[in-house]
């Protein structure tokens, strides 16, 4: 089995992070700003569904534009991101 890279084991990090935080306010202002106050969902780009599991959270194919959406539940915009670590 392929051991992940430094990268990669930082990307799988800010995954759990986001997942477990995505209904903490403190944290998500913190990061995404007051649009945020609300809660997030993390998209799926692929298929579109919100993750409800945090191995739906999939780095997608290097030709795609995001690796999750974010809809943030305050203001119902989304947010097209890769996925990159969190300076926290």
């Amino acid at each position: 089995m392929k051991r992940p890279n430094k990268g990669e084991v930082s990307e799988i990090i800010t995954k759990q992070r986001l997942f477990t935080e995505k209904n903490n306010p403190a944290f998500l202002v913190s990061i995404f700003g007051n649009n945020a106050r609300d809660g997030i969902e993390i998209i799926n780009p692929t298929n579109g569904l919100p993750c409800d599991d945090i191995r739906q959270i999939t780095k997608a194919k290097s030709n795609a534009k995001a690796d999750i959406i974010i809809l943030y539940k305050f203001t119902n915009q989304m947010r097209y991101c890769s996925i990159t670590p969190l300076v926290i």
